[in-house]
């Protein structure tokens, strides 16, 4: 998108003549700043901002709508109808560079913002947007020659009528106008995680990067803030990736596709070709949250470019704040931080997940995900991997969305947009039914893959060895998507910056944000390059492991990886050939190996036949610490009975003692429940608690908590009531523990539990919350009614006939779901002993606006007996 007004015609003269204005209107820096604000996070669509002198600032949205601001700080003056006449001359001469520009102006209106008080009937008219004809008729009268010079009188009237129509006005009345605004900026700042005490430096900062004729995108206010920011906030960490916009990328289409790489920059510039799926999957992405999206297909389906572009998409749209998957996420503080950011900002967290099943630490985030979290995740995976794959959490909707095939216009779109001809009939069908478009563009521009990675391999042949070979390691790795330390390649090939040579421009990548990890291109062009150069994968292989410090863990984990890949790919005869130096680089990995470490490396021991590895990997379960939450999963997984679990208890419970990371936490938490011993779970729950305290109750945690005492009556009653109360009071709105609190209270009996329960319900008993789950408040009912007062029971029974009729009439919007007979006993119970007649002829009336379920007459007949 480009601005309907070009940055020339901003110094013709009718312009530029109010450039004098910058350095003393408070009122449009005041204006700015707030929009500058929206900006940072693409607000209501926002996507650009530029400040001007006399044309004061304009906006541009995602959907190609431009707003040409005037702001007009007059608080001492009326504003009458030879005011507005000037103002709309001034946007008329938009409307023609407009029109002078792109030939349509339709997508361009007009903002009038002004602190005076409006006068006379046609200022009236205006403001309230009616007698628009008799409005252009009298400003076509007034325009400046300058505007209407070599304009018949026909069109001058279409142009006074065009105007008009488009021109909305803004008052902004008041003592501080620029005050109020500026208050409007702060606040959305403090939204977006500016600390109070930084606001006004912040501001400050802000106004300083005005001058004219600058424009501003996201990015830029990013830039501009960030020394600002708490040193955990996400902006800081980098790990919001949407940043470029499309009106800045002067990339070109064919290096884009030649290159199989996915980059910000092209999307930025919309090379990447639209798929069919593209509008249906956007539109179903954020009917609801938490989800998971997963668009799944063979390699090279273009699986990542097309969920990038969704994601694209909807950011600038101002629907979702989209970001990469970062492995700090999976601690439960990072987590807790993005949703309460997403919270403040009132809108969702799109996360991007490559390889979802290949991302162990996003896959056991997303297990914990509670209802409340208001993210969604969209992410990529082939079908093989979905395999026996399931996410353990009731509380998060699962989509699938299949990316098989190429159709036949899919096809002929990117054949256009790279000035090539179809494929002959036979191939296209081939094409079409593999969904390799990666494959297919390597097709048409090399003639087959092995001799386009030829050509794509022969300037940086001619640049150098080292580069060639640094890259030959990236895509022996690349070929599983993996990436190499940078560590190793400095080590073999001595430039830590490979990345930053021209050669390798879109084929190089930083695979991380702390820059340790580089990565080669898809995994497709790094077979290609491979097999073009004739790599024997297990000679390499050792080559690159004998530059591996098996002391390093991020090192030693990649060699492991490494190692895998071979058995992967099933290349055997290369395997066959190097047999006893693999068992030899697998024998100098395994005395530094840690739990997890030994499962990874088990399937490539059984390979070679390294006969004790299975007695040394026993060896390690029983005795070796958990030095990574990987490890403690694989302690607990390994515990298969109840004996095995309590002998690991003291290394699991001391890990989870020592570490704050919440990987597999909550496995531990629920293991304990059916194989800890009594004092086992009783030292959990006393550590547990202390840790919940501190990461602000996540849900998953916090329920597995309470499902251990309500699994465990035995415990001391002290105690299990103290964690209760001290888990739903951190976690009042959670459904699911709440539930399980009041199923505690059925035994506890407690007086403050009660109390506190009774409390939190009014948040918990939600209508949506009780049609969707009953039970929950048959459950409360069962916990409470026996230690209710009379007035209690009489406010309690008031409130669950609001939510039943609530309840009830959702039934009905839904297309009738029955409604259990136990939902309608349970609010009667609360009735108080002197009404118990009129409670029971209000729930009567309310179930039969119902259909209840276990047959609906004997269920009426059963409720107006109760109690009787």
């Amino acid at each position: 998108m480009q601005w309907a007004v070009r940055g020339d015609d901003l110094n013709t003269r009718p312009r530029s003549g109010g450039d004098w204005a910058l350095r003393g209107f408070r009122f449009q820096d005041a204006f700015a700043l707030w929009q500058m604000s929206e900006l940072l996070t693409c607000n209501g669509g926002l996507v650009a901002l530029r400040y001007e002198g006399a044309q004061d600032v304009d906006l541009m949205y995602t959907d190609g709508r431009q707003c040409f601001v005037q702001l007009k700080h007059r608080p001492d003056s009326q504003f009458d109808w030879d005011f507005a006449c000037i103002v709309m001359s001034s946007f008329a001469t938009d409307e023609l560079d407009a029109l002078k520009s792109d030939g349509d102006a339709s997508n361009v209106s007009y903002r009038l913002v002004t602190s005076s008080v409006p006068v006379g009937l046609e200022v009236d008219s205006l403001v309230r947007r009616v007698k628009i004809p008799s409005n252009a008729a009298s400003l076509a009268k007034v325009f400046p020659p300058e505007i209407v010079t070599g304009l018949k009188k026909a069109p001058q009237n279409r142009l006074a009528r065009a105007v008009v129509e488009k021109t909305v006005v803004d008052i902004r009345p008041g003592v501080d106008p620029c005050g109020d605004m500026r208050e409007l900026a702060a606040s959305r700042l403090m939204r977006f995680g500016v600390p109070y005490e930084n606001i006004e430096a912040v501001l400050s900062v802000l106004a300083n990067a005005l001058a004219a004729r600058r424009s501003f995108d996201p990015e830029t206010i990013l830039e501009l803030i960030t020394p600002h920011l708490p040193q955990d906030h996400l902006g800081r960490k980098d790990v919001i990736r949407i940043r470029e916009t499309p009106y800045t990328s002067p990339m070109a289409t064919a290096p884009f596709y030649a290159k199989g790489a996915f980059t910000w920059s092209a999307l930025a510039a919309e090379l990447d070709l639209k798929r069919d799926a593209h509008d249906d999957i956007m539109a179903r992405l954020v009917t609801s949250t938490p989800a998971l999206h997963i668009i799944s297909g063979p390699g090279g389906a273009g699986k990542t470019t097309m969920s990038r572009r969704i994601g694209w998409d909807l950011h600038r749209q101002g629907k979702v704040f989209a970001m990469s998957w970062d492995p700090s996420l999976a601690e439960v503080s990072a987590w807790e931080r993005l949703c309460g950011f997403a919270r403040a900002i009132r809108r969702p967290a799109l996360i991007f997940v490559d390889d979802l099943f290949q991302t162990e630490d996003a896959v056991e985030q997303i297990a914990r995900i509670s209802p409340s979290d208001p993210v969604v995740i969209l992410a990529t995976s082939r079908p093989e991997h979905l395999v026996g794959q399931k996410i353990d959490n009731a509380n998060l909707d699962v989509f699938e969305h299949k990316l098989r095939t190429l159709s036949a216009s899919e096809i002929k779109g990117l054949c256009e947009r790279l000035d090539l001809p179809l494929p002959a009939s036979g191939d296209l069908r081939d094409f079409e039914q593999s969904g390799n478009i990666l494959l297919l563009i390597m097709t048409l521009l090399g003639g087959s893959v092995r001799e386009y990675a030829k050509n794509l391999l022969e300037p940086i042949r001619h640049r150098s060895p080292e580069l060639l070979g640094a890259y030959l390691d990236l895509c022996l790795n690349g070929r599983f998507d993996r990436s190499v330390p940078r560590t190793i390649l400095l080590k073999r090939w001595k430039s830590p910056y490979f990345e930053k040579e021209e050669v390798l421009d879109n084929l190089v990548f930083v695979a991380r944000n702390s820059g340790a990890y580089l990565r080669s291109g898809h995994a497709n062009l790094s077979q290609g390059v491979i097999e073009a150069e004739y790599i024997d994968p297990a000679e390499r292989t050792i080559d690159i492991a004998s530059f591996v410090n098996p002391d390093n863990d991020q090192e030693r984990r990649f060699a492991i990886g490494m190692l895998d890949n071979l058995i992967r790919a099933g290349e055997n005869h290369f395997f066959e050939l190097k047999r006893g130096e693999l068992d030899q680089t697998v024998r100098s990995l395994i005395p530094h190996c840690q739990l997890a470490d030994m499962q990874r490396l088990r399937r490539t021991a059984e390979c070679l036949g390294i006969s004790d590895f299975e007695r040394l990997f026993a060896e390690r379960l029983a005795t070796a610490p958990p030095a990574t939450g990987p490890d403690a999963a694989l302690l607990i997984d390994s515990a298969k009975t109840a004996e095995d679990f309590q002998v690991a208890f003291p290394r699991l419970h001391r890990f989870y003692q020592m570490n704050d990371t919440g990987y597999a936490r909550r496995n531990f938490i629920a293991r304990c429940t059916y194989s800890a011993n009594n004092n086992q779970k009783e030292e959990m729950l006393r550590s547990t608690v202390m840790w919940l305290e501190a990461h602000h109750y996540p849900s998953a945690e916090a329920k597995s908590v309470l499902d251990v005492i309500h699994h465990t009556r035995q415990l001391d009653k002290s105690l299990s009531t103290d964690v209760t109360i001290k888990v739903l009071r951190g976690a009042p709105r959670d459904r699911l523990v709440f539930r399980t609190a009041c199923s505690i209270q059925a035994f506890l009996k407690d007086v403050e539990l009660n109390a506190l329960i009774v409390k939190c319900s009014d948040a918990v008993l939600t209508p949506e919350n009780v049609y969707r789950d009953a039970g929950v408040f048959t459950i409360f009912g069962g916990a409470v009614r026996n230690r209710l007062s009379e007035v209690e029971r009489q406010r309690l029974f008031d409130r669950a006939i609001e939510v039943l009729r609530d309840v009830a009439a959702l039934s009905q919007q839904a297309g009738g779901k029955r409604l259990s007979r136990r939902l309608f006993e349970a609010a009667l119970h609360f009735a108080p002993d002197a009404h118990l007649s009129v409670g029971r002829a209000q729930i009567i009336e309310i179930a039969g606006m119902s259909r209840v379920r276990e047959h609906s007459l004997d269920s009426l007949k059963h409720i107006r007996n109760m109690a009787a």
